[in-house]
């Protein structure tokens, strides 16, 4: 028996039917299009094109490459050009591939080469890897380590003084000298014992570094030598305290009257030399007091009164002869 829905039914059952077509035409649409949109293959090149270049390098970046390959030649000359180009360009880069050339190992002849080249980069960076060499067991690059630290360390008072210090009783001179000279650079009075000391031994790095650092409290030391060692090798040391001021006028004119009291003559030629450099509006008391030391040179000695002659002995006289006082008895 056939069922009738009635024209009702039919319109409910054609626009469900509508609905379920348009959300099936409608929805897969647009997945499908961005489906199409993802997986689409690019674009072929035309042919004959050319590929695409990389950017061009700087012409800086280029001389750094170029400076760089030369550290790994195994001509030692073209390792040494690597380090004069790396110095000339400068910059982190330069300095940092330096750095790790020096840290990988060099033959002990290219190492003061590589050091020079920190030094002119003034590389601060570089210090620990510099101080690493100073462990090494040639004593020419412990001495040439000693070089670049004292000039790649500006502070004042440094913390590696102590170190610097020790090192001026190292058996060899070449590193001893070289330590004596860095605690002249950034070194403080704390060094002057050590730097006397090491004076004493002959060092004259020490000297010159005393020369740098001392001040009046160290001119009795410096005078103490004088006199066992003459004026003339001390000189460097009077010179350099002078030049810096570091002698208030009372200093300089004990300095002049212990001078004088020396009385030798590398003292004199000194004193003249000092009132020759001296200006009269700089100091006049202690240009008078030159002066005055000079005049002690220069006075005649006081010749002594000759001493009194001794008296001379009456010569007792002669006794008689007999024949004549027989005579004078003959006549009474």
């Amino acid at each position: 028996m056939r069922h009738s829905i009635g024209w009702v039914g039919t319109l409910l059952l054609l626009t469900t039917h509508n609905v379920v077509l348009a959300d099936a035409s409608a929805s897969p649409s647009a997945p499908a299009t961005a489906t199409a949109k993802t997986t689409a293959p690019a674009a072929a090149a035309p042919a004959g094109a050319a590929p695409k270049k990389a950017p061009a390098k700087s012409v800086a970046q280029e001389r750094l490459d170029a400076a760089v390959n030369k550290l790994k030649a195994g001509d030692p000359n073209v390792v040494e050009a690597g380090f004069a180009a790396l110095a000339e360009q400068g910059g982190a880069a330069a300095e940092r591939a330096l750095t790790e050339r020096i840290a990988q190992g060099l033959p002990p002849n290219l190492i003061a080469p590589a050091l020079h080249a920190l030094v002119a980069m003034n590389a601060k960076r570089s210090l620990p890897v510099v101080l690493e060499l100073l462990e090494h067991r040639r004593a020419l690059v412990r001495s040439e380590a000693l070089l670049a630290i004292a000039a790649l360390d500006a502070r004042k008072p440094s913390p590696l003084q102590p170190t610097f210090i020790a090192l001026l009783n190292d058996p060899a001179s070449e590193v001893s000298d070289a330590a004596a000279q860095g605690l002249g650079r950034f070194g403080t009075k704390a060094a002057l014992p050590a730097l006397f000391a090491a004076y004493d031994k002959g060092s004259a790095a020490a000297l010159a570094s005393i020369a740098k650092l001392a001040g009046p409290e160290s001119l009795p030391l410096v005078l103490e030598r004088a006199k066992s060692r003459g004026v003339t090798a001390v000189a460097p040391v009077l010179d350099g305290m002078l030049a810096r001021n570091a002698l208030p006028s009372a200093g300089q004119i004990k300095l002049a009257r212990a001078l004088t009291e020396s009385g030798g003559d590398d003292a004199r030629q000194y004193l003249l030399q000092w009132l020759d450099r001296i200006k009269l509006a700089q100091n006049a008391q202690v240009k008078k007091h030159l002066f005055e030391a000079l005049k002690a040179f220069n006075a005649p000695a006081a010749t002594p009164a000759p001493a009194p002659a001794a008296p001379v002995p009456a010569t007792p006289a002669a006794p008689a002869a007999p024949q004549q006082v027989a005579a004078k008895g003959a006549v009474q």
